[in-house]
Order: structure tokens, then C-alpha cells, then sequence
């Protein structure tokens, strides 16, 4: 049987048990080994391949592929283990990627016939507001610049086009791999000389 002063006991140790897992709830994630404090001025990079897989990149513990330009990435880089797309699809996708709005916020609910008004904020452009240069290479028609989703980009490489003027079937909707970040690679250089 509790008595009153028994029972204001285990109040107060519950309170401070309480009170204790509150602390190290807060402590404990900053105590992990080899995670810097600040990230202050370092780059933001982010690499979007559309319909690659997690699950399928050494990064991840997959073994039968090679992967040595994202695992060189990976060793100076922070790995998120546990991303989602809100929609797979690559517009809208991207767009909540550079907006955090979902789609029906947005108003971008497909690949064709949906833009990006000029109203949301975009990653780009906070980015850009804190001194960042900002840039972005893509290799796929719905990531046009028409669609919005440049916004806030001080460089956006975004051509798909006949790599020659003799080509008669109708243009491809995506460049080779490479392109893009050759362009990129460009675009960075010439600013790099340009300072």
C-alpha cells in the first residue's frame, strides 16, 4: 500500500527518470564518432540518378557492381540512409527535392504538362542567399528548364539534343551519361577562371 509520502517518492523519481531519458534523448545523437559539429560553407552536392535502386550500390553493401566515382564521393561525404521519394516520378520528384513541397503543394503532379510557379522558395536559392554558386546538369527532357525546376540556378545545363545536324529521327529525350557532368565540369571551370 502507497502511503502519501511514499507515492510523492515515486512521483519525483519518475519525474526525474523522465527528466534523465529527456537528456541523453538530446545528447546521445551528437556523440557518435567521425560526424562533424557544423557543416558550415562545406559543398552541397547532390547526385540524382533517376531508377537507381539503393540497394544496388556498393555505398549500400552491394557487391556485383563497381562503382568507383560515387564510392570516392562517398569516403568525404555523409551517406543518408534512409531517403524516400514522395513520388516516383522524376519532375515531381525533383521538384519536392528542391522545394520540400509535395506534389498536390506544388502543383507539379507529373512528368509533362506540370511547371513550378515562381512562388516557392527552391533549395538553389537559399542556397544561393548564403553564398553558394549554384549549378545543375541534367540529362533528361522532363528536367528542362521550362518546367520551372531550374529556378534559383545561377548555371543550368539542360540541352538534349542530335549530337549532328544530319540526324533525322526526332531528338532523344536524354543524353548520354557523361554529358552532363562534362557540362557541369565546364561551367565550373569557366567560373573558376572567371575569378
Amino acid at each position: 500500500m502507497l502511503t502519501e509520502g511514499s507515492a510523492s517518492t515515486a512521483r519525483r523519481a519518475h519525474r526525474l527518470g523522465a527528466a534523465v531519458a529527456v537528456v541523453l534523448a538530446l545528447l546521445v545523437p551528437g556523440c557518435r564518432r567521425g560526424v562533424p559539429a557544423s557543416f558550415r560553407g562545406a559543398p552541397v552536392v547532390i547526385v540524382s540518378v533517376d531508377t537507381l535502386r539503393a540497394d544496388h550500390l556498393p555505398a549500400y553493401g552491394y557487391k556485383a557492381v563497381d562503382t568507383p566515382n560515387l564510392d570516392a564521393l562517398r569516403r568525404d561525404a555523409v551517406l543518408f540512409e534512409n531517403a524516400y521519394s514522395h513520388v516516383p516520378l522524376t519532375l515531381p520528384s525533383h521538384t519536392t527535392l528542391f522545394t520540400g513541397l509535395l506534389p498536390p503543394q506544388s502543383g507539379v503532379r507529373d512528368n509533362l504538362g506540370y511547371a513550378l510557379s515562381a512562388t516557392p522558395a527552391t533549395l538553389a536559392g537559399t542556397l544561393k542567399s548564403h553564398g553558394y554558386a549554384t549549378g545543375g546538369a541534367v540529362s533528361s527532357i522532363v528536367l528542362s528548364h521550362a518546367t520551372g525546376v531550374s529556378r534559383g540556378f545561377d548555371f543550368w545545363e539542360d540541352s538534349v539534343e542530335p549530337t549532328r545536324m544530319s540526324q533525322t529521327r526526332p531528338p532523344p529525350i536524354s543524353t548520354p551519361s557523361n554529358e552532363p557532368s562534362r557540362r557541369l565540369s565546364q561551367a565550373i571551370d569557366g567560373r573558376s577562371k572567371g575569378r
